[in-house]
């Protein structure tokens, strides 16, 4: 559950962040953002969380993980607010909206932290109320760069008081330095801890879940492999049947007469009897003695490596049902867990071997003014095309606010994509999207270099960088063109 009004006043009544100054900002991830302040004689980092149901901002008392890579909005405020003095704090009334008012080389900028569960954004303006620019881009709301921003109408029907167990004393964890262990811990320190135990739980929960149904896999996958195996044994179990006839047809050779099929030889292991074996006529009486041995051997040697694979096999059921007694363990760390479960993502699903050559590829093409366009039409087509028919330097089109398949459109070396390939791309990505209705809809795009995939997000999931607008209106005689060269 995000903050309510009233938690998020006091926690700025405790903060006083009027006076000081922003020293860094960080985004670890895209839903969190970091701010370290800093006042004569105290610094520390302030997190703002925009994931629904955790929505809130507070002091925090770990620093966050830098990212290798700087996402697009924390590039944005390092440019604008980095280095810049807060001299005004608003809760705008009283309605889970906080107005940070940031002075910065004598410009002074808005920052808006709106905290409404999946509504949630961080929105920046000139002191006239345009858009400089936003956490999350809706153009459709008028936070997107360029719009007139104005605060929405108050949805607040009453204060609802601070919640009791934010108020109990029941937070300590000597494990994060710096914490107050007494019974008068900082308001903002108590929703530190109960977030920090939240988001934990749900962590470990999902990971659990994760955790259950790749061992469930793994486990089916050995259990099915070892049935194969077996299947395999049954069928060299005649490797001393091979061994046998070899033998007798070796001693007993002047039998096989040109042309038989079978030769009747006396069996020295039963005195007295004799044994029909079978005879290929196309071959001389030398090579079907050979041809048993043969056999006989490749079935010891299958059977030998049958043996080494169960054994091994064996092993890996014997970890996988360890880690299941691992991860059941309420001792085990999400550390532990994390290293677990990518371990299991690797055995399950193990890098791909197939080629172009050998592969369909996947989705739509497309051709433009000699330019090859390409339409994933789900997330698995999407995925696939990304990642082995693109190239950097290729255009990435998609719709917002509206759910759609990837448009890319391959680049030729030295050319700049000409208006009217960028126009059919754009219809195209309209077109195969839950715009088509509509007939007109807000497009991003980007190279492909400037995409990024989430960790652990949804296939086909990505986060454009360094993107451009483009609005587009369906084009019937554009569309008719294109529809009628796909490939």
């Amino acid at each position: 559950m995000g903050m309510r009004a009233a938690e998020i006043q006091t926690v700025l009544d405790e903060l006083q962040l009027e006076g000081t100054s922003i020293q860094q900002i960080v985004q670890p991830d895209f839903p969190n953002l970091y701010l370290h302040v800093i006042r004569p004689g105290q610094n520390f980092w302030i997190r703002i969380c925009l994931v629904p149901g955790f929505t809130r901002l507070h002091r925090s008392w770990t620093a966050p993980r830098k990212k290798v890579k700087v996402q697009r909005f924390a590039e944005f405020l390092r440019s604008t607010i980095r280095g810049g003095r807060i001299i005004r704090v608003e809760h705008k009334n009283q309605d889970r909206i906080i107005c940070l008012t940031i002075r910065n080389s004598q410009k002074v900028v808005l920052m808006y932290i709106r905290l409404w569960g999946g509504a949630a954004n961080i929105v920046v303006t000139s002191e006239d109320g345009i858009v400089l620019d936003s956490h999350y881009r809706r153009p459709n709301k008028g936070e997107v760069t360029g719009h007139h921003w104005s605060l929405p109408e108050p949805k607040n029907k009453g204060l609802y008081p601070v919640r009791t167990e934010l108020l109990s004393q029941d937070h300590g964890d000597s494990s994060i330095p710096g914490l107050t262990d007494s019974n008068d811990m900082p308001f903002n320190q108590k929703v530190f801890l109960w977030y920090t135990k939240l988001e934990q739980k749900e962590r470990r929960e999902a990971m659990l879940s994760e955790l259950d149904r790749k061992l469930d896999q793994r486990e089916n996958a050995l259990e099915g492999r070892l049935k194969g195996l077996s299947r395999r044994d049954e069928e060299l179990e005649h490797e001393e049947t091979y061994q046998r006839y070899g033998e007798l047809l070796k001693s007993q050779i002047h039998l096989i007469q040109p042309g038989d099929q079978e030769v009747q030889v006396e069996d020295y292991w039963n005195p007295g009897k004799r044994v029909e074996v079978p005879i290929d006529p196309r071959r001389n009486p030398q090579e079907n003695v050979q041809k048993y041995f043969h056999l006989a051997k490749k079935a010891r040697t299958g059977k030998q490596h049958i043996e080494q694979e169960r054994a091994n096999y064996l092993q890996q059921l014997e970890q996988t049902q360890y880690f299941r007694l691992e991860v059941q363990d309420p001792d085990c760390t999400l550390h532990r867990m994390g290293e677990i479960l990518e371990d299991l993502s690797a055995k399950l699903n193990p890098p791909a071997r197939i080629t172009k050559e050998n592969e369909d590829q996947p989705g739509l093409e497309f051709t433009s003014h000699g330019y090859r366009i390409f339409v994933g039409r789900n997330a698995k087509e999407n995925d696939l095309l990304l990642r082995r028919y693109t190239r950097g330097n290729d255009l990435w089109l998609h719709t917002r606010d509206y759910p759609g398949g990837y448009v890319f459109i391959r680049t030729q070396k030295g050319k700049t994509v000409p208006l009217d390939v960028l126009l059919d791309g754009g219809n195209l990505a309209v077109f195969y999207s839950k715009a088509k209705t509509s007939g007109t809809a807000d497009l991003y795009y980007t190279q492909v270099k400037h995409l990024r995939r989430p960790k652990e997000g949804k296939l086909g999931l990505v986060l454009p960088n360094k993107e451009k607008n483009l609005r587009i209106t369906l084009d019937p005689d554009r569309l008719a063109n294109l529809l009628g060269r796909s490939g």
